[in-house]
Parts: C-alpha cells; sequence; structure tokens
C-alpha cells in the first residue's frame, strides 16, 4: 500500500530508495538464470499449477522440476531477509515433510496473478497429525522456472479474532488511501513499520511520517490520481492487496501488490513488488 508509493513507482524522488538490487538489476538476474529454460509462453500461473499437481502427487522431482537452479527464498516474518539459495538445497528441506504427510492433499483456497508474480493462499488436507495446515505463498516466474518464493509458516492457527483484525486493518489503511487522505492511514500502521522492496536483500525500517510523505510526494505530481482494491486475500495475520493506481499524468494504469503482517492492531511488516503495467482486468 502506501509503502508502493516508497519505492516503486517510476518517478525521479523515490529512486535513490531502492537499495542493493534496482529492479533492472533483479530483472537481469532472473532473465540469467531463464537461459535454456522453457519458453516464455508458459504462464507463470501454470507453472505454479504444475507444481501443486506434482506435490498432490508427491512427487518431489516434479515439484521442483519448475525451479530455477538458484531460487531466492525467505520465510514471510517481519524481520525475514530473501536469501540467495538452491533448488536442490530447497528439496532437501521439503522432502522430510512431504514424506511425513503421505496423505497431504493441497488446495489453493484463492490465487491473484499479476505479471510474473502469483500469490496463493494454499490449504492441505491429510496431514499426518491431524491438524490444519495453510499459508500464503508467493512465486515469482520468469521463463517457465520459479526464481524467487516467498511463503508464510503455518497460519492455519490464527484465532479468528487476529483474522478478522488484520482483514480490517489494513481496510482501514486501504480507505484512507483511496480518498487520498495519508494521515488517516497512520494508525493502521506500527511505528516503524518494517519494509521489505521485492529484489532487495534487506529491511527497511520505516516511519509512519516518511511513509505519508511518499505517498504525498507521488499525489502532488499526479492530482487525479486513485488508488483502487483489485482483489485482496486473508489468511492468518496475513493480507494481500492486489492494488492499481489509475489518473496517472502519464495515462497509463499501473498495478502492484502488498503483502502485510499485522499483529495488535498495526502492520508490522509490508512485503512489496514493484508496479506492472496493467491490462485493467479484473
Amino acid at each position: 500500500m502506501v509503502g508502493a508509493f516508497f519505492t516503486r513507482l517510476p518517478l525521479p524522488p523515490f529512486a535513490s530508495v531502492r537499495r542493493r538490487l534496482g529492479l533492472t538489476a533483479w530483472l537481469a538476474v532472473c532473465a540469467s538464470r531463464a537461459v535454456g529454460q522453457p519458453p516464455a509462453a508458459v504462464s507463470p500461473a501454470t507453472t505454479i499449477h504444475r507444481e501443486y499437481s506434482a506435490l498432490n502427487r508427491h512427487d518431489l522431482d516434479g515439484v521442483f522440476a519448475v525451479y530455477a537452479d538458484s531460487v531466492w527464498y525467505s520465510e514471510l516474518s517481519d524481520s525475514g531477509v530473501v536469501k540467495l539459495t538452491t533448488k536442490k538445497q530447497l528439496s532437501a528441506e521439503f522432502a522430510p515433510f512431504l514424506a511425513r504427510n503421505p496423505r497431504g492433499h493441497v488446495t489453493l483456497t484463492h490465487e491473484i496473478d499479476l505479471g510474473p508474480f502469483v500469490i496463493a493462499d494454499e490449504v492441505m488436507s491429510g496431514a499426518a497429525d491431524g491438524k490444519p495446515f495453510e499459508l500464503i505463498d508467493v512465486s515469482e516466474v520468469r521463463g517457465g522456472r520459479v526464481v524467487a518464493e516467498l511463503e508464510t509458516g503455518n497460519i492455519a492457527g490464527t484465532p479468528p479474532a487476529d483474522v478478522q483484525q488484520a482483514d480490517l486493518t489494513v481496510r482501514r489503511a486501504d480507505d484512507a488511501f483511496a480518498r487520498g487522505d495519508a494521515a488517516a492511514s497512520a494508525p493502521a500502521y506500527a511505528e516503524p513499520v518494517l519494509f521489505h522492496v521485492w529484489g532487495e536483500d534487506s529491511v527497511q525500517h520505516v516511519t509512519r511520517a516518511k511513509l505519508q510523505q511518499g505517498f504525498q510526494n507521488v499525489l502532488a505530481g499526479n492530482p487525479g490520481m486513485r488508488f483502487v482494491v483489485v482483489d485482496r486475500i486473508v489468511a492468518g495475520p496475513f493480507v494481500v492487496v492486489h492494488e492499481r493506481l489509475t489518473g496517472m499524468v502519464d495515462g497509463k494504469l499501473y498495478d502492484s501488490f502488498d503483502v502485510m503482517e499485522v499483529r495488535g492492531g498495526h502492520i508490522v511488516a509490508e512485503w512489496e513488488c514493484p508496479w506492472q503495467l496493467s491490462d485493467g482486468g479484473m
């Protein structure tokens, strides 16, 4: 959400905020891993569906057949930092889980597809311990291969009151942005919020004031700008928002997504991806 206005729009005031891996460098890394991979005509969603089909066959090799040899990976935790790992390492770590749950079956209950990104709310039944299992998984797919992934731990045990609180907290902020009132969004955020930029291996501690100023700067350059929520996922303490900007001075539509973690009635962490040119689909 407001963090999106801080680093992702193609506007000069925010170019200095992106550190380490800028978007251009990030895409170059992803492209280098896609050499010799399946044609780009394979959609990211199709790639991820192949992964889950293999998972439900308990085919470990099939699961990781859709992964690049090198993958940026992190758990979605407030202080988690993305690290470069390998398909081999991820497979070795996942193998015991698959072996322990021979009757496990994963269902995608909600999916958001945006450019190279697939965000899935997945539920597994048939766990060996009989307990519910749910997580949010964010995958970036380039050239038919998963090149980056963020995922939560098991959030199925989140108390319903906490899930509702997460939903209401983010809606409060969304409504403020839709009105163009950044100040009204402030109470929804922790002070500071842990801010993760897709493609960077660092965490920024960003104050409410700085987030509001970022929004106001963009609004000043785009007085007709409107913030619209296209779709959302609410699961455990996490809320994923597929958002769109209209009314920009360049006449284009921009889509993006944010993943927010809510604790104690405040957004404590936010993960955001670069803006994508939108086709206007809902």
